[in-house]
């Protein structure tokens, strides 16, 4: 059986921060959400692509039940040693965000994809999309960091040199790992029935095979309606 290209890079380390402080964007997110009077201690909280856990952990921290999907069982062993040393509530299982999720509808008041789902190819992004609506509360956020395409000369090179099986997507050199880069209107358009709250777009970096790219990322907060 082929190992999956993120739990191989889970295995080598190569993608992997040991330190478990969120990112800066979720810590901005965690001071937007208290302007927005959001509920942390009640709250419901899916983390997609979870990682070593950190932002799951960061809202189990403040009261919330948090949740937190990968698709590494090695990421999901890491994420669960962590746990240990948090006092909140979060738990962790292997499953591929681009498959149904076992969650009710209309039960979550926030769900997280911290650069995540640039990885969904299709089918399986149209269920991500899917199932990101029906889970959430009316009135609850989905917040999303993902590769942009503006701006960005590497997103564009590796488009070209290093074409994916879709339009917009590349597969990293070395790695074998297929990711998805959006325009503005891409991103918006793909969540018809979220409201956008607030979008920017981000500069940073990221090591690949030993090389330091500089990137770009659209950081949106979106928003499931109250009926």
């Amino acid at each position: 059986m082929t190992m999956h290209p993120w739990e191989h890079e889970y295995r080598q380390h190569q993608l992997i921060h040991e330190n478990l402080e969120p990112l800066a964007c979720v810590r901005v997110l965690l001071r937007q959400l208290k302007k927005l009077k959001f509920d942390f201690a009640h709250a419901h909280v899916l983390d997609l692509g979870t990682g070593t856990g950190r932002h799951a952990l960061a809202f189990a921290d403040k009261g919330a039940t948090a949740i937190g999907y990968d698709i590494s069982p090695s990421a999901i062993q890491i994420a669960t040693a962590n746990q240990t040393d948090h006092p909140g509530t979060a738990t962790f299982s292997i499953r591929d965000i681009g498959e149904p999720y076992p969650v009710q509808d209309a039960s979550i008041d926030l769900v997280l994809d911290v650069t995540s789902s640039h990885a969904l190819m299709q089918p399986q992004r149209s269920t991500y999309i899917n199932e990101v609506t029906r889970i959430l509360k009316p009135g609850g956020y989905f917040f999303v960091r993902t590769f942009a395409m503006e701006g960005d000369a590497n997103a564009k090179r590796l488009i070209k040199e290093y074409p994916g099986p879709e339009p917009s997507t590349y597969i990293l050199p070395g790695l074998n790992l297929t990711e998805r880069v959006l325009t503005k209107k891409e991103l918006i358009e793909s969540f018809p029935r979220l409201t956008l709250v607030t979008l920017k777009q981000v500069t940073g970096y990221t090591v690949v095979a030993n090389q330091r790219y500089k990137r770009n990322y659209w950081i949106a907060l979106f928003q499931k309606q109250r009926e």
